[in-house]
Parts: C-alpha cells; structure tokens; sequence
C-alpha cells in the first residue's frame, strides 16, 4: 500500500508522451511545466462578406471568419508567425480601457422609507 503522499510524489516525478507532446511535471506545484507545452495563439478574422435573402425576404449580410494561426509557445519562448490582427483591423495594440466607476445606483431617501413602511405593513398583516 501507499499513502496519497507517495503517490502524488511518484506522479510529480514522472515524465510521459502524451498527446500534446511530452508531459513534464514542477514537482513543487504539480503541474506541467511550460517548456514542456504548447501553446498556438489563433485569431479569427473576417474574410467573407455574404449578402442575400433570408426565407423571411429581409436583406441578409453574413461574415465567414477563418483562423490565422499567429504564434505558439515551444519549449520556454513565444515564436511568432504573422502578426495578432484586433477587432478595429489594425496590429496596433489598443489602450487599456478606462477605470470603471464606482456607481452605487442607490434609492433616494423617500424611496427607501415607503419600502420599509410596505415591508413593514406585509409582516404585520402576515
């Protein structure tokens, strides 16, 4: 017999080919280390637009979208094929987006109070 300890060490200490390719373990953390993955980066782009006639009679546009394979993770570094095309059609990374405000969309004071006084009048007559 063996403790879950030991199998969990035995696991992490293991080296395999799996389907992705060869597995190896961080004994620390258990799981796979990067230089052992692959990773591939796809970005699907618009390429067709398709205009025609829905069985309803309105005018109907379709958008056909292909993958572009634009870059994988191999043993430790990023290989880059073409460049990561966004949704605006440009390489250009766009900015960060603003901080979000902190909007509480509270109920007025008056609001609050004929709630309370409703909830109160339900429990009474309950």
């Amino acid at each position: 017999y063996f403790t879950g300890e030991e199998l969990y060490r035995t696991f992490v200490n293991t080296t395999f080919q799996g389907t992705s390719g060869f597995v190896d373990l961080d004994p620390d953390t258990g799981t796979r280390k990067p230089t052992s993955a692959l990773f591939s980066l796809t970005n699907f782009v618009d390429d067709e637009y398709v205009s025609g006639r829905s069985l309803a009679g309105y005018q109907e546009t379709q958008v056909r979208f292909r993958e572009v394979e634009t870059g994988y993770f191999h043993s430790g570094d990023w290989v880059h094929i073409k460049p990561y095309t966004f949704n605006d059609g440009t390489h250009n990374t766009p900015i960060d987006l603003p901080a979000a405000e902190d909007s509480q969309n509270t109920l007025g004071a008056g609001l609050k109070s004929v709630g309370f006084i409703l909830c109160g009048l339900i429990f009474g007559l309950s």
